[in-house]
């Protein structure tokens, strides 16, 4: 229909995207894995407190939960403010493209929050208040191998964040060779432009903000700030089992779900003036995920296991295979 400038937004922000997802994902990855080897569990309701134990992984892991959140000026941003600027310019077309862009912002605002939400759980339950369990209590730090590869990352997610503006000519150059265009998709000035202004934002507010930090480390002169206990809300002997877990974060977000989801709660019955010990627990199932997506991966991998003598670990044979693709793609391009 002719609508190249729309498609190009839309393919240009999937490419970012792509690229972005490899950077902080890999990230997130290897921060669970940091956490893994500190704390020797990845269960979050065993954890907690480890921003003091683990800081270096903790600030790398909130890095890569921004980015994937897509909060500005980080590179999981720019990829999905292409798809929103180009499903916003659809909605000035014909009514099935019309259609489609509020579908694609109604998927990519859900998706947004929902990341959101998770990471904000993750972040929280893991590294913020107190270790729930001694296996938290005793965590450590990872080598240095493993901080250098989560820096590396986390500093490609910064670089490519602000360097967003500077790679929408090379992404609109690629995307027009790919359409068959002779020229250069251009829309720089819808789409770099707005990038430029949130980076220089930002730029300014982390300014002030190292401003303001810099005369507090002025006026302390060396003086180290008086720290007092957490406010306890009146209780006597706050503990860490007072505090919010994994599950207090999601409660919210399954009550919303529960239409699809199998929530069951063991609630105890607490009765007389000085009850006993007690315990509650919750589960959610996913009903979606019982009935369809789980009996197609039982098949799948039933599947691929009758398929697994071809993996027998014999490198000729593995290079036999690539060779055998490669002129079964010549044969089908001639």
């Amino acid at each position: 229909m002719g609508l190249y400038p729309l498609a190009a937004l839309a393919f240009g922000g999937a490419l970012l995207h792509v690229l972005n997802h490899a950077l902080f994902k890999g990230l997130l990855f290897m921060g669970a894995g940091a956490v893994l080897h500190g704390a020797g569990t990845a269960e979050m309701e065993a954890l907690g407190g480890l921003s003091k134990r683990m800081p270096r992984a903790a600030f790398l892991f909130v890095l890569g939960a921004a980015a994937a959140c897509a909060l500005p000026p980080f590179n999981g941003f720019a990829g999905e403010f292409l798809i929103y600027l180009g499903a916003f310019s659809a909605l000035n077309g014909p009514a099935n493209i019309v259609l489609a862009a509020l579908l694609a912002l109604a998927v990519l605002s859900a998706a947004g929050a929902l990341a959101l939400a998770v990471f904000s759980k993750a972040a929280g339950a893991v590294f913020l208040g107190e270790p729930r369990t001694q296996a938290a209590a005793g965590a450590h730090n990872c080598g240095p191998l493993m901080n250098a590869g989560m820096t590396l990352l986390a500093a490609a997610c910064v670089v490519s964040g602000f360097a967003a503006p500077f790679l929408i000519l090379p992404v609109s150059t690629a995307l027009g060779a790919a359409f068959g265009l002779r020229t250069t998709l251009d829309f720089s000035g819808a789409a770099a432009t707005p990038l430029i202004y949130l980076t220089a934002a930002f730029l300014a507010l982390a300014a002030i903000v190292w401003v303001l930090a810099e005369k507090r480390r002025f006026f302390l002169g060396g003086r180290q700030p008086a720290a007092g206990p957490t406010w306890d809300c009146g209780y006597a002997a706050p503990s860490a089992r007072m505090q919010y877990g994994a599950s207090s974060f999601s409660q919210p977000l399954t009550a919303f779900f529960q239409p699809l989801l199998r929530k069951t709660l063991n609630i105890p019955v607490i009765a007389g003036y000085f009850p006993g010990k007690a315990s509650f627990s919750s589960e959610a199932r996913s009903v979606v995920f019982d009935h369809l997506y789980a009996p197609v991966i039982v098949r799948l991998r039933g599947l691929a296991f009758r398929f697994s003598w071809l993996q027998h670990g014999r490198l000729q044979f593995y290079i036999l295979y690539i060779v055998a693709a490669l002129m079964a793609l010549l044969l089908w391009k001639l």
